[in-house]
């Protein structure tokens, strides 16, 4: 049995300004976030029974991402052929740390190549994208993970149609992310807050765009959240924590019930005290400057 595994960063996107169209790879958003070392491995295999089949580790609920992507690819593929993927995920679901974005990558990597269509990396992002929208999963989280590091996303889009740009960091920094909870993003999407939601985020996006550092992003990300209501109590509680301990940058990551801060080393422990004494589940992570990619 044939198998291919791809694997993509998770990404925590800080801050948006959506951009809803008719044309799915015009659809995006602007904003900013980062790709982390945490990610979703995709393994996708040849299967004699026909159809697809999805698991995802520990048992967790199906990505409907995923099937949308497969369904995509085999329907490009000239003959028939069962597969099976396996989804095995580093990080929490539903957290605003792009799982559903990062998944629909790593499945397009991988099933595109274990079906040998004769499609481009960017071909295969693009599907990723399009899939986030129709699922109403995500908006421009591919945007990022094709490109890695700490990003800002300046014109939304469809990778190939869309700007991102990156910010420079320490090498010693480490993301530290205190996840409270998951939410829905479709209902957030497609909800009256859009408005409110998009002025503030377009005015705080523009000043990142003109200070262009990551205490700048941790800084206009709480804002955000704040300002537009989509802050929890325990992010709010969270925030208040942290600037308690000394550490004053950090926001929440969109759309999810998480806070999350950037650290040098020798801040990791006290973070990840702060968030533990807050009942969170505390993930620890490296910003990774890769891509997603085939493994």
């Amino acid at each position: 049995m044939r198998c291919v595994s791809a694997w993509s960063p998770a990404g925590l996107s800080g801050i948006f300004e959506t951009h809803i169209v008719e044309d799915p790879l015009l659809t995006g958003a602007r904003g900013a976030g980062l790709a982390l070392k945490k990610g979703v491995t995709v393994t996708a295999c040849e299967s004699e029974q026909q159809g697809v089949k999805i698991s995802i580790s520990d048992g967790g609920k199906i990505i409907p991402t995923v099937s949308t992507v497969a369904k995509k690819l085999l329907s490009m593929f000239p003959g028939q052929l069962g597969v099976e993927i396996y989804v095995d995920v580093s990080v929490p679901i539903g957290g605003g740390l792009g799982t559903s974005g990062a998944s629909a990558l790593a499945t397009a990597l991988a099933l595109g190549r274990l079906l040998g269509l004769r499609v481009s990396y960017l071909d295969l992002a693009r599907i990723a994208h399009v899939a986030e929208v129709e699922c109403k999963t995500g908006l421009g989280t591919v945007s990022g993970l094709v490109v890695g590091g700490v990003v800002i996303v300046v014109r939304p889009g469809a990778p190939g149609n869309d700007l991102v740009d990156r910010l420079l960091f320490d090498k010693d920094m480490k993301a530290i992310i205190g996840f409270f909870g998951s939410r829905s993003k479709p209902e957030i999407l497609s909800s009256a807050r859009l408005p409110l939601i998009d002025t503030v985020g377009k005015r705080l996006i523009d000043e990142l765009i003109h200070e262009r550092s990551l205490e700048k992003l941790l800084e206009v990300s709480k804002r955000f959240s704040l300002e537009t209501g989509l802050a929890t109590e325990s992010v709010k509680r969270a925030f208040k924590a942290l600037e308690e301990a000394g550490i004053p940058y950090a926001g929440q990551t969109q759309i999810g019930d998480a806070v999350f801060t950037v650290v040098r080393d020798e801040q990791v422990d006290r973070a990840v005290g702060v968030l533990n004494n807050l009942k969170a589940k505390t993930i620890v992570s490296e910003i990774s400057w890769e891509p997603a990619r085939l493994v």
